[in-house]
């Protein structure tokens, strides 16, 4: 749950992006709006951010998310879309070809948050597709699933993710 952000109900985020009082935000299911926007949590790299989904807006503006944010974190609201959806998808093909090599791949697992589903819509072939072609094309095995939530490593850890694309390598 995050209580603030900037020293304002951490609601205030959406209520001043989006032009939206807080009484329409909480008749509106908030999850819709935070898979086109949710909230991106800062990490190490210098444009790397967990993503959190804001799923219902509790007490006195409070925003209850899908994950936890460490307190003290630096959190940005983020946008997203169809083109940075596959290039995100694009970017861990790449990583995880990278980890095994283009010589040893036998197939890989996709897994991907219903977000992104929900964010690509009919679209969410694409996402398969620049996926496969980026791990070498037509021959490539796939399987995998949407899911509420994914596992994957970062740096020596693995870490709960929120509408992020996961791709595992099998050799």
């Amino acid at each position: 749950m995050i209580y603030q952000l900037d020293d304002q109900a951490a609601v205030s985020i959406y209520e001043k992006y989006l032009g939206a009082s807080r009484l329409t935000l909480m008749q509106q299911p908030l999850a819709h709006l935070a898979i086109t926007y949710p909230l991106g949590i800062s990490m190490e790299g210098p444009s790397e951010y967990l993503l959190r989904g804001a799923f219902r807006i509790g007490d006195h503006g409070s925003l209850i998310c899908s994950g936890d944010c460490p307190e003290g974190s630096w959190v940005r609201l983020m946008i997203g879309g169809y083109e940075s959806a596959l290039a995100a998808a694009r970017d861990a093909a790449l990583q995880a070809m990278r980890a095994v090599g283009v010589n040893v791949l036998k197939g890989a697992l996709i897994f991907s948050g219903v977000g992104r589903q929900k964010l690509l819509g009919g679209e969410g072939q694409g996402e398969i597709d620049v996926i496969r072609d980026s791990l070498g094309g037509a021959g490539v095995r796939l399987g995998g699933f949407y899911g509420y939530g994914e596992q994957a490593p970062r740096e020596s850890t693995n870490t709960f993710h929120n509408d992020s694309v996961v791709v595992m390598t099998l050799a």
